[in-house]
């Protein structure tokens, strides 16, 4: 059965991962880009959610996800505006200020400052896909395993290719994780588990399968890294990125599944109590202070340098990241419900006129 328990504890582990790589990149080292899978794992876990469950309206669900996701940004966004107009108007571009505005940051350029905040279109946009992912329905079990593999191999290269092809302008291994995430818990938890189509040992095949290829591809990016001296595998230097790109997907994927079983074989055996507040936390407010973190690491207003004394220096950091990643959330608690009492009235309202 589905475990949500290790599902919070992922999320924790992969926002420690992602306020790692941003300290590490503000340091300038390149461990950055190795712990920046956390990114990876976030739109795993995502797609993997979402995955386990039916919409039946899509339009009701895609409102209440968006509102979900903008809320707290639009609050975020509206207060870095101001600072800005008061301590960094350079900052302030009109360019930037339209494409965070407008959500296209993940496309575009945004405000200086809060470039990780590119993320937030591509999870609205895995969002938008959803329902047309539950549609196709690849991971029936009335598809064989094969036909199911190919299929979704397919649609990751039809996918690619029109990046290529500059028809459409994404992060197509991004995007892939969510759909990898979505599937894999479609047909190993919403068929198999829920509905009592399970099929012996498929899911153990997926996870081997995914294992591999993670295995074979992380040496290479690791030679074409650190160790290429222009002659072994020299006609893979043109599609470098690209390979790098999938196999950051493939690593993410890899070690949320490896932490997912991890922690699901130790939840079964033993309840952690100290670790169910911590994972009630994570589960509450880890989505707002990753939008707050990387203002204080990297930029104008970084605090990586404020003292001599780096380990303190961090510590102000997760510190200032984990307070206004609450305060951000009771203002989105308090935003969202004035926005539900309006609805309320509303509502009442037109059954009076009725």
């Amino acid at each position: 059965m589905f475990n949500s328990k290790a599902v919070s504890s992922i999320r924790l582990i992969a926002l420690s991962m992602i306020v790692t790589c941003h300290i590490f990149q503000g340091e300038d080292m390149v461990l950055a880009w190795w712990f920046n899978v956390g990114v990876q794992i976030f739109l795993f876990m995502s797609g993997f959610l979402f995955g386990t469950k039916n919409i039946d309206d899509a339009t009701i669900w895609i409102k209440k996800r968006i509102t979900r996701i903008i809320v707290p940004y639009y609050i975020l966004l509206a207060i870095v505006i101001v600072f800005y107009l008061v301590f960094a108007k350079n900052l302030l571009t009109v360019s930037g200020l339209l494409t965070n505005l407008l959500l296209l940051q993940g496309f575009g350029t945004g405000l200086a400052g809060i470039e990780h905040l590119w993320f937030i279109s591509y999870i609205l946009m895995c969002y938008l896909i959803t329902p047309i992912l539950q549609a196709a329905d690849f991971a029936n079990p009335k598809n064989t395993k094969w036909k199911y593999i190919i299929k979704l191999i397919l649609l990751l290269a039809a996918l690619q290719i029109l990046n290529l092809a500059s028809v459409i302008n994404v992060s197509i291994p991004n995007v892939g994780a969510y759909i990898i995430g979505y599937y894999f818990s479609r047909r190993h938890f919403y068929y198999e588990k829920y509905h009592g189509l399970a099929q012996s040992g498929s899911m153990r095949r997926s996870v081997i399968g995914i294992f591999a290829a993670c295995i074979l591809t992380t040496p290479l990016v690791v030679y074409l890294t650190y160790f290429y001296n222009g002659s072994l595998f020299s006609f893979l230097v043109p599609y470098k990125d690209g390979i790098f790109a999938w196999n950051h997907t493939l690593l993410g994927v890899t070690l949320f599944l490896a932490m997912y079983f991890l922690f699901d074989c130790l939840y079964r055996k033993k309840t952690y109590k100290p670790l169910d507040h911590i994972r009630r936390w994570s589960d509450r407010y880890s989505y707002h202070v990753y939008l707050t973190h990387q203002i204080f690491i990297l930029g104008q207003f970084s605090l990586l340098f404020i003292t001599a004394n780096k380990f303190f220096n961090i510590a102000i950091i997760l510190l200032c990241a984990i307070l206004t990643g609450i305060v951000l959330q009771k203002l989105n608690r308090l935003v969202l419900n004035k926005l539900e009492q309006h609805h309320q009235k509303s509502d009442s309202s037109a059954q009076k006129i009725c």
